[in-house]
């Protein structure tokens, strides 16, 4: 495997720069470093394979030091690297392989702290070798914040159910990456839930004792505040920051499960105020400092419990509930209505508390990453946060709904946040891609031609910037009971997926550090282009009697089986060479029910062609839109998988 690749061999350290690190090829600048760079030598030696570079004593001389701003300035006689911190050495490093000796650059962070929030809780659990390739990719953007996510994917002594079968790191795995992260200038800091979210956990009997509802931890108990301790202690614990994301968001139903039934009703406000303090003592005790996210604040103040209400009063005691230990991060992942993120901003600062903001990639609806989606909010989002003195954010790479969207399709999105950190302009695309080709090693094209998948063509734009994911909710639909059949009908989406395979096959060609990813969508588009033809036309055919098409989609099922087990096998591949093996289940339940499903539809579907029986159940039937209210046009937006595979699932969510 190529040391550039997910999961390929990381480099080991050596210590001395000229003697170890030789020019392989005519086209390296080859460099001399001059001043202090002790610091800097293992994550050079990390970044080896990463960089058309090399060191030695007859090299360009370059001066390094340290100052107020990042600047990289290299000719074919001298050159020079100032930074302000760490991680910008390395940035300056990639400007020197982007731009030779004809580089002369100088830039002031937008922001303290800027970074990504990467969700290890969703299924996928990232291998540290993967972890590390994304670090390595950071400090080359000049990205000095790493965020992890885990919800129960960390081991915990005393709860061996905390994470059960999950992939759960070891603190062993959490110390090499902070180690690691902190060689390249990036501060890693662990991100938990305290409250909510935890229903992956509490769903075992073990835990029962713990849990208000099935993913709220019940409040006001001894019990959950020692555990609560032990989580932040643990959490904490490999990590060099003194700063933890203690989570907090979306606890909806706070209170109204097994806290009523003992204690009576109190309002969501007293209860999370309460929690908050007593997790607010244990921070202080552990001198820890903290994140949380401010939804619930908001929320419990609208009408309508809407986070993003903008004129719902805050009351006074609201304001004042926040402990002095604890930032409020206020998270907007989409939307193309800048004013929003300005008041929204200036409601987070009626608080006392630092304000931190979160934006999104748009990795969490299905397979394919928005990357298009996530810069149209992003260039809007930190240009407020520039205006408005926000000095620290960062991008989620959520992974909702199972982790379909592999986190390496964000890799563009990700180079994005870092350039509009430096950069006091919107979104540049051409300054933009040139920094990819360098800090990645591929083409930026490629990387936006993903969103195509979903960004399909013929649809009305909608308000709603996250309104269409065919490649889910079409991909999974049964193939006779096709649910979303009305919602689709104005749309011929075959042909247009013959020709995204194309475009895939294409891509994972020229860019063969990931072929893997490519080849999942190339694999992608083939099953949506067989699958939309069948029903484009399964409906139809039954309707009108149409034995002759129905004889072609008898002809067609073994392939589209065929298509869809290519795809499993190419999901599989990328999966694994990226994450843990563990959650890969999941997916290939949902595909095998599919692969399930048509073997049924092809018995039924050959009766009918056969003339052995005039109608087929679930294909006759008059399909109602699945929403209602959706104009004729769109193409709707459809997250959750059980959801969309059947009309069946009765008391799954009860």
């Amino acid at each position: 495997m190529n040391q550039n690749e997910p999961g390929g061999a990381v480099p080991q350290f050596a210590g001395n720069l000229s003697a170890n690190w030789k020019c392989e090829a005519k086209t390296m600048v080859k460099l001399k470093l001059i001043g202090d760079i002790s610091d800097f030598v293992p994550g050079i030696e990390a970044l080896k394979p990463d960089l058309p570079l090399c060191f030695g004593e007859d090299g360009i001389p370059v001066t390094v030091e340290k100052g107020d701003k990042m600047a990289a300035c290299l000719s074919n006689k001298q050159g020079k690297i100032v930074y302000g911190e760490k991680v910008q050495f390395f940035r300056a490093l990639s400007y020197f392989a982007q731009c030779g000796t004809l580089c002369s650059v100088e830039e002031t962070p937008c922001f303290r702290k800027n970074g990504v929030m990467f969700d290890m809780s969703r299924n996928a659990v990232m291998k540290p070798e993967t972890v590390k390739y994304f670090l390595r990719k950071m400090a080359l953007m000049g990205l000095n914040l790493g965020m992890m996510y885990t919800e129960e994917t960390y081991q915990v002594e005393g709860y061996p159910y905390f994470g059960y079968l999950r992939g759960s790191y070891s603190q062993k795995e959490l110390r090499d990456l902070d180690d690691y992260a902190y060689m390249l200038g990036i501060e890693l800091v662990p991100c938990i839930q305290t409250l909510g979210h935890l229903e992956r956990a509490l769903h075992w009997e073990a835990m029962a004792p713990l849990a208000d509802t099935a993913s709220v931890l019940m409040v006001g108990e001894e019990e959950t505040y020692r555990f609560v301790e032990t989580l932040i202690k643990t959490a904490s614990a490999p990590y060099r920051s003194n700063r933890i994301h203690i989570g907090m968001d979306e606890a909806f139903d706070l209170g109204l499960g097994n806290y009523l039934k003992k204690n009576g009703y109190t309002t969501k406000t007293e209860l999370m105020v309460k929690h908050l303090a007593r997790v607010s003592e244990i921070l202080r005790a552990e001198g820890l400092e903290a994140m949380m996210w401010s939804d619930m604040f908001f929320s419990m103040c609208s009408p309508t419990h809407s986070y993003r209400d903008l004129k719902a009063p805050i009351p006074q005691e609201v304001l004042q509930s926040v402990p002095d230990n604890i930032s409020l991060v206020y998270w907007h992942y989409s939307g193309i209505d800048e004013n929003a993120y300005r008041i929204m901003i200036e409601r987070h600062k009626l608080f006392p508390n630092k304000t931190v903001f979160a934006g999104g990639l748009s990795t969490w609806i299905g397979p394919v990453a928005k990357t298009d989606i996530a810069i149209a909010g992003t260039q809007l989002a930190l240009r407020q946060c520039k205006l408005q003195g926000i000095d620290e954010v960062f991008a989620t790479a959520w992974g909702d709904n199972g982790a379909e969207c592999n986190l390496l399709a964000a890799l563009y999105g990700l180079q994005v946040w870092a350039e509009m950190g430096y950069r006091d302009a919107l979104y540049e695309e051409q300054h933009t891609k040139a920094r990819f080709l360098s800090c990645v090693g591929a083409d930026a094209q490629a990387f936006l031609d993903i969103a195509k998948l979903d960004a399909v063509e013929g649809v009305v734009p909608s308000p709603n910037v996250d309104s269409k994911d065919p490649c889910k909710y079409i991909l999974y639909q049964d193939p006779m009971f096709e649910i979303f059949q009305t919602d689709s009908e104005d749309f011929v989406l075959s042909p247009y997926y013959a020709k995204m395979a194309a475009l895939m096959e294409r891509h994972r060609d020229q860019n063969p550090d990931f072929s893997l990813l490519f080849d999942f969508y190339a694999k992608l588009s083939a099953v949506m282009e067989k699958k939309c033809l069948w029903h484009e036309n399964a409906t139809r055919c039954v309707r009108e009697k149409d034995r002759v098409t129905a004889q072609m989609l008898c002809g067609q099922i073994p392939e589209i089986i065929a298509r869809y087990r290519n795809l499993l096998t190419a999901w599989e591949t990328l999966w694994f060479s990226t994450s843990k093996p563990y959650g890969f289940d999941v997916i290939e339940q949902r595909l095998g029910g599919v692969i399930a499903r048509f073997e049924t539809a092809a018995i039924h579907m050959a009766q009918f062609a056969a003339g052995e029986t005039d109608s087929i159940s679930g294909l006759c039937e008059e399909k109602l839109p699945y929403e209602s209210s959706y104009p004729q046009g769109h193409l709707n937006w459809h997250p959750y998988w059980d959801w969309m595979v059947s009309n069946n699932y009765v008391g799954i969510r009860d």
